[in-house]
């Protein structure tokens, strides 16, 4: 394995945010094009395979964990040690029990503190990175918040996997590098175009691995769109709230196309990212075979909750009028606007299991 890179042009928090113009004009400074990493040519079994995730704990972490597990990996779950003070997503008795199952290990770790990343990525043949700031309100003034995260915790989880000679980095990113909406699918050649801090820093992340693990450790990206199940965070939870408790919607009449993709579906692309050589240097969009409205998905909510939602089919252009009224525009775009991804490379290369789309048996983890 080759030494680890030595380099200059880490992430280091600076005293003060920059300003939101300097930052929007950061995003045309980033190059289009970057050395893509080696292609591995040699053939990787699954027998006796270790898989080491971080963000274990998290949302995807715990599912890609089962998982993991139901493939027959060995899996290394990287969990914060909660003297982490940057931890985005507070680590909780609940959340970062020890989970008993004989092929899953726990490793608390400070991500402040990058021996305890090494030591826990020693003897795993792949690491996959799942840590992200999101979630949060995703202005470029919290943009130094989302670099220490996005960007800065995922340089030391590459330096880190270098170091302890791990063969391969997948690196979960978002389809917010492309950007906010499509009137054509999302292409995996396209130029990134994000619009906010979060898909700024991610971008930003993607091109540091890049660098980094160039010539030292394969590397694959995968961007997501929005990661579905019934226990999801952000507007999916919000709207379940709402179906539960009979809130009428105004979504009735939305004939929207947006890219999704089922948590358990994401899960296979990041374990089959992992076994497939051909993967090394390719940053590929993953979601879903098909689009939904958002009516649609209003109503795949309340199937999978068995509760039918309350929706009034108000029409889009009525949403998008009241939404300049109130200043809401970005929020309604969001529920009225196209996000499609054009997924095909990935399916066609990693050939995930289409039926992986409802929530997985529970495998000794601790809700």
């Amino acid at each position: 394995m080759p030494q680890q890179r030595q380099t200059d042009n880490r992430y280091h928090p600076t005293p003060s945010t920059e300003n939101a113009v300097e930052l929007r004009a950061s995003i045309l400074t980033i190059s289009a094009t970057s050395t893509t990493p080696k292609i591995s040519t040699t053939p990787r079994g699954h027998n006796n395979m270790r898989i080491a995730v971080t963000g274990a704990n998290g949302y995807v972490g715990t599912a890609l964990c089962r998982h993991l597990l139901r493939q027959g990996i060995d899996v290394s779950a990287l969990i914060r040690d909660s003297r982490d003070q940057q931890n985005p997503e507070p680590v909780t008795p609940h959340s970062a029990s020890k989970i008993t199952h004989p092929r899953l290990h726990y490793f608390p770790v400070d991500y402040n503190a990058p021996e305890t990343v090494v030591h826990a990525l020693h003897g795993v043949d792949a690491v996959i990175h799942l840590i992200a700031k999101t979630h949060t309100k995703d202005t470029f003034a919290e943009m130094e918040a989302y670099r220490s995260v996005n960007l800065g915790i995922s340089q030391t989880v590459a330096e880190a996997a270098i170091q302890a000679g791990n063969k391969r980095l997948v690196f979960l990113s978002s389809i917010k590098v492309n950007g906010e909406g499509t009137t054509e699918p999302f292409k995996p050649s396209d130029q990134p175009a994000p619009t906010t801090a979060y898909g700024l820093s991610k971008l930003e992340a993607e091109r540091a691995l890049t660098d980094l693990c160039t010539g030292s450790i394969e590397l694959v990206i995968l961007r997501p769109p929005l990661v579905y199940s019934p226990d999801a965070k952000g507007n999916i939870h919000t709207l379940k709230k709402a179906i539960q408790k009979g809130i009428p919607l105004p979504l009735g009449s939305i004939h929207n196309q947006r890219d999704i993709i089922d948590l358990n579906l994401l899960c296979e692309y990041l374990y089959k990212s992992c076994t497939i050589p051909e993967a090394d240097g390719q940053t590929l969009l993953v979601s879903n075979d098909s689009a939904l409205s958002t009516t649609q998905l209003v109503r795949r909510i309340g199937t999978d909750i068995g509760k039918r939602p309350r929706l009034i089919p108000i029409p889009a252009v009525f949403l998008r009028t009241m939404g300049k009224l109130l200043g809401k525009t970005e929020q309604i775009d969001k529920l009225c606007g196209n996000l499609e991804v054009d997924a095909s490379q990935a399916h066609q290369l990693l050939q995930p299991n289409p039926n992986l789309v409802q929530p997985t048996p529970n495998l000794g983890f601790r809700k």
